[in-house]
């Protein structure tokens, strides 16, 4: 196994520990239980997709960044800065390819507020963060879902 895959499989050990431990992890802090060493496991996922998928990724993991980087942005200092790209990690063209993935999962509500913020004013992108601040496990389980439901599928 080289070492891309090892991480790999590190990674998804410590995402099962979490779900087994019935632990609810968001993009901005971790998991719940702050002293739980595998609370950081999204943070670490993205690490891993900016180290080995930086560009021209799969609807799957794209969507899974731009999710990502929409609650983090959403606690850290409001989710303008999302659909604004202030971070130059949130292009336009991505967030509507993200808001269309998100329309085909069971996702509704999440899809729903996502796609909220494609053509949202302040009071808006207010609406957003209180639902993503309400709606962790929601988020959570979008997350779950889309890793487990990869874990075979990643880009050689």
């Amino acid at each position: 196994m080289n070492t891309k895959e090892v991480q790999l499989s590190e990674l998804y050990q410590k995402l099962e520990r979490l779900v087994a431990a019935g632990e609810v992890a968001s993009a901005y802090g971790g998991a719940q239980d702050i002293d739980n060493p595998d609370g950081d496991v999204l943070s670490e996922f993205i690490e891993f997709i900016d180290e080995f998928y930086p560009d021209n990724r799969t609807e799957w993991l794209e969507a899974f960044y731009q999710v990502f980087a929409w609650q983090f942005q959403s606690c850290h200092e409001g989710v303008c800065t999302y659909y604004s790209n202030f971070y130059n990690l949130s292009e336009h063209q991505a967030i509507e390819k993200t808001s269309a993935f998100l329309k085909n999962t069971r996702y509704a509500e999440l899809s729903q507020t996502y796609s909220m913020g494609l053509n949202a004013d302040q009071s808006e992108y207010a609406k957003i963060d209180e639902w993503i601040n309400s709606n962790p496990e929601l988020v959570w389980e979008f997350y779950v879902d889309i890793l487990e439901g990869h874990k075979g599928s990643w880009p050689t």
